[in-house]
């Protein structure tokens, strides 16, 4: 079967129509990283804010502390880095692998949508791989650009060598960034066809993108545009949020800065205090949480673009591999699914 041409509306459209045709799995999905995210979120800062703390009340009691006292305030938040590192890796690594599933597959994992299964760790070589391409990058423009900046010190052109040095970085950066593109659009479709394919896909993007290039380059401006818009909008109504949670220490400090100069531990203890009131939390835990889900369907609505590229390319069933492994497939689209 031939594969179909581009079509730039159902490029741009194809989360929304998934949206319209299973508004429950696509909120569930949506609804669920933005727990998920919030929880990990949550999890940092409640390990991290203790040390910062300590820290503040050194700070603020104007004693000068041994290397002891440092290690010993520094050394919990050094200990959360590993933790934030690996578990933001599987966080969202999870969140890629539900959304993918939905939109390429048209599959929910029954009850909680995430699994760190086959998809996942494909994805994760996909991911790795990307990587390794943006370092290369980097590390080849970065020795060009060392290369070029010996070759002007070692000669003699002076003013108008340097000058030539300077066109010619500037050129090497430019040329960087229309690679990096170039191959960020090429290779867009690789985790879509990864879910869908149940393998990993990286340079086997580039039959998927061959000859849509500039259409899939206008199908992503258009995205981030409406990507943005949403955020403008919405984000307006979480901003709304953050400064209800704090208006009332802002009014007492405005209060408190007209007469007298506050001292700084009691700007600290104020904000302590805010921050242990029920409302300020609800508050900013709402926030945290709108502004979580919008994250993830802008996410999913990104993500979408390459599921309709891999889906596109894999119109002919024939096409298709059979799964790896039948124990990866998950159970077919039934009651137990959102929809």
């Amino acid at each position: 079967m031939q594969t179909p041409a581009f079509d730039f509306g159902e490029a741009i459209g194809h989360f929304f129509k998934t949206l319209g045709r299973r508004p429950g799995a696509v909120f569930w999905v949506a609804f669920c990283n933005a727990i998920l995210f919030s929880v990990f979120t949550g999890l940092i800062l409640w390990l991290i804010a203790p040390g910062y703390l300590n820290m503040l009340d050194v700070a603020m009691s104007g004693g000068d502390p041994t290397p002891d006292d440092v290690w010993e305030l520094v050394g919990p938040v050094f200990a959360v880095v590993p933790l934030s590192f690996i578990g933001g890796i599987l966080v969202a690594l999870m969140a890629q692998g539900a959304w993918l599933r939905l939109l390429v597959r048209d599959e929910v994992a029954p009850g909680i949508p995430f699994r760190l299964g086959g998809d996942e760790f494909r994805l994760l070589a996909v991911n790795i791989v990307f990587i390794v391409i943006a370092i290369a990058l980097y590390i080849l423009t970065l020795g060009i650009g060392i290369g070029l900046a010996v070759a002007v010190g070692v000669s003699e052109g002076g003013a108008g060598a340097g000058a030539l040095a300077g066109l010619g970085g500037g050129l090497l950066v430019i040329g960087a960034i229309v690679l990096a593109v170039f191959l960020a659009v090429r290779l867009s479709a690789a985790p879509a066809l990864t879910v869908l394919d149940r393998r990993v896909r990286v340079f086997d993007a580039m039959p998927a993108t061959r000859g849509i290039f500039w259409w899939l380059v206008l199908t992503y401006i258009v995205m981030v545009i409406i990507i943005f818009a949403a955020q403008s909008v919405l984000g307006t109504m979480i901003q709304f949020l953050f400064l209800g949670a704090f208006m009332p220490m802002m009014f007492e400090f405005a209060m408190m800065a007209e007469s007298t100069n506050p001292e700084p531990t009691a700007i600290l203890d104020m904000l302590r205090e805010q921050l242990s009131e029920p409302g300020t939390m609800v508050m900013l835990g709402a926030g945290l949480f709108l502004s979580l889900f919008l994250q993830t369907l802008t996410e999913g609505a990104w993500h979408s673009v390459g599921a309709y590229t891999a889906r596109r390319h894999r119109a002919s069933a024939a096409d298709v591999p059979p799964p790896v492994d039948a124990a990866d497939t998950p159970p077919p689209a039934t009651a137990t699914e959102p929809e």
